[in-house]
Formats: C-alpha cells, structure tokens, sequence
C-alpha cells in the first residue's frame, strides 16, 4: 500500500501541468525562492575513470569496448599512477573534499579467467581482489589521503555474471559476491582506519529497490547481503544499497530492510533529469523514507549531473518544502549538456576536475555546514 501510495505521488508530480498549485494541495505550499539550501559537508566525485580515451565524443560501444581505452581508477591506477596523483591533486584544488569509487566486478567466464580486468569490470573469480588491484586500491586510498580528502565512498557494483538481474538459478553467486565485498571492505579498513577519515560502504550501486521479471531474484540478494553485513559489521558505515532514483524504489527496498530490522544510517540516491524531473525525486524519496518513521535520515545525493546549477537549485526547492536532511553532493562525470545536447552516454569527462557549482560559488542560496580548508 505504502508503494502505491508513493507511485501515486510520484506519477502526479511528473504529471500535473500547475507545479505551483500541485505543491499548494500535496505539501501546503510551494517552493520558498528565499530557502537557503542547507548541506552538512562538502562533497566531491565519483572518480570512476582517469582517462577514458576516445569514448568521450564517441560515446559508442565499440569505445567503449576497445582494449585499453578504459583506465578504471582501481582497476588501471598501476599504469599512470603519477596521473591519478596530479587529478587528485587539481579535483581537491577546486573544492572537492569527498571520493567515491566504484568497483564493478564480476566473475569471469573461462576464457577470460586470467585477465584481471575487463573494459570497467576487475574480475571477481577468486571471490576477492586480484593482487594487483588490491595493491592499486592500497596506494590510491593513501595517496588520497595524503592528498587530504576526508571521506571516501566505496561503491560496488555487481555487473554481467556476478549481476543477480542475469541470474537464471536463485542466487548462485551470492557467496562469491559478499567475500569479493567483505574482503575489500576489509583493505579499505586496514588502509583507513589509522587516519580515521570516514568510510561508507554501497553495497550494491543501483541495486536498490530494483524488481521486475529481469530483477527477480534481488529482493532476494539484498535481502540476505545486508543481513549478513549488518550481522558481521553493524549499518553505521553502510548506505546499503544506492538507488537510480523512480517511484517506488525506495518504498520497496525500506520493506526489505524492515524485514531484516534495520536501517541504513544514509540514503544514497541517483538523480538525473530536468529540474521538474529532479524536483520530483527529491520529493518522492522523502515521503518514502517519511512513511516507514525515517525521514530524519540524512541523504546523499551519490550521483548527479557534473558541475550542474540545475540539480542545486532543485535540492534547494525540495528542501524548502519538506526540510529534507542533506549530508552531502556527489557529482557524477556526465554533463547535463552532454547528455541533454550531444547524445553522450555514461561519462562526459575525462576526471571530474571542477565543482563549483556544487559549493554554492557566488550564490548565497548555500550553505555548507563545514566549509572546506
């Protein structure tokens, strides 16, 4: 009931042709053009790739595919390690105080077996990181730490065999998966935790509230991954899994944390589109999380448009209705103009170097609870 009732709202916000009067008889109110947008920290980037060759511009499969034209953060950093260093270094020049990093993984079919990565994925066949991308994600996280970023988010996303939407027999995966992610939460622990810079762990980049006949067994996979997390680590570190925000999604996911009886100290959501379209998620996401007691939860927006005022000024407008609790803002590599204009897909730059947008540069409509240094 819950979920149709957020579907409902959802689909009438994406619907309805007065915006202003829609807010007046959902909430009482419209967006307040006074609200000072309030964020507790600083954010900063996913910082997935630190080159992606020709594919910007491209933005084909074949691209993206091309040997060696992808170099994945963890996945490449052995290569250029004096590239990632100076990208750092310019990424924290410009404001930028928090990473994320994204590891896909997936097991390997046979053929495969022997190459530690493959286009954006590191092979997961031994149920934990090849050696040589273990010491890679050592020698970045230090390196970034010495850099000065105070926060690091660690994503992992499931892809092709190791995906639970493309299994055929329940979740026969399932224990490769949580050793790969148990293990490598492990190295980020053994790396971090001496400098005591805060570690929040996606257990599953999109995977949330993901279910339809492609998805079925995922409520299944999340069910028991963030049982087993929570068992082994506590929800204090953990976002759980993120969203690629639509109606429901939330609602669905909450359900099955409630199953298990806790929930994730964060919300991490996906957010892309017009600033109607953005509006929308950020309210919908909040009633959701509002109808299980937990819109005190503080949200991460984990991905959004590279540099993008739009996305600001909808979280603004969201947050002067319903006073949404913002943690901190993510900005993903893709450009609203790439997107939007140049038919690009997935990633626009070659690093996500600027971020002023984000930190309110000449707009007083923001306001950071810690302000960088």
């Amino acid at each position: 009931m819950k979920t149709l009732l957020c579907l409902f709202l959802a689909i009438f916000l994406f619907s309805h042709k007065s915006q202003a009067g829609l807010f007046d008889w959902l909430f009482g109110t419209s967006p307040n053009p006074n609200h000072k947008l309030s964020v507790q920290e600083v954010g900063g980037s996913n910082y997935v790739f630190w080159s992606v060759g020709d594919y910007v511009g491209a933005w084909t499969e074949e691209a993206w595919r091309k040997p060696g034209n992808l170099k994945p953060v963890i996945g490449r950093f052995h290569e250029n390690p004096q590239v990632v260093q100076e990208q750092l270094h310019r990424m924290y020049l410009q404001g930028q105080r928090k990473i994320a990093i994204m590891i896909w993984f997936s097991v390997f079919t046979d053929d495969l077996a022997e190459e530690d990565v493959l286009h954006h994925m590191i092979n997961a066949n031994s149920g934990r990181l090849p050696d040589q991308q273990e010491e890679n994600l050592r020698n970045f996280l230090k390196l970034a730490v010495q850099i000065g970023f105070k926060e690091f988010h660690i994503r992992f996303a499931q892809q092709w065999l190791s995906d639970p939407s493309s299994w055929e027999v329940g979740l026969q995966y399932y224990l490769q998966n949580a050793s790969f992610i148990f293990s490598t939460r492990e190295v980020v622990e053994e790396e971090l935790q001496p400098f005591g810079v805060t570690r929040l762990y996606d257990l599953g980049a999109e995977l949330g509230g993901l279910y339809s006949h492609n998805h079925r067994f995922n409520p299944a996979y999340t069910q028991k991954l963030w049982a087993d997390y929570v068992a082994h680590f506590g929800a204090e570190d953990t976002v759980g899994f993120s969203y690629a925000m639509a109606p429901g999604r939330v609602a669905y996911q909450y359900e099955i944390y409630k199953s298990v009886g806790v929930f994730p100290k964060y919300i991490s959501i996906d957010v892309y589109g017009s600033h109607r379209q953005l509006l929308s998620s950020f309210l919908t996401a909040y009633e959701e999380v509002k109808a299980y007691g937990q819109q005190a939860t503080p949200f991460i927006i984990q991905e959004a448009y590279y540099n993008d005022m739009v996305t600001l000024l909808a979280l603004k407008d969201a947050q002067s209705i319903n006073g949404m609790n913002v943690k901190t803002i993510m900005q993903w590599p893709l450009s609203r103009k790439g997107a939007e204009e140049l038919g690009a897909k997935h990633i626009t730059e070659q690093f996500p170097e600027y971020f002023f947008n984000y930190l309110g540069v000449g707009n007083p409509f923001v306001q950071y609870g810690q302000i960088p240094h």
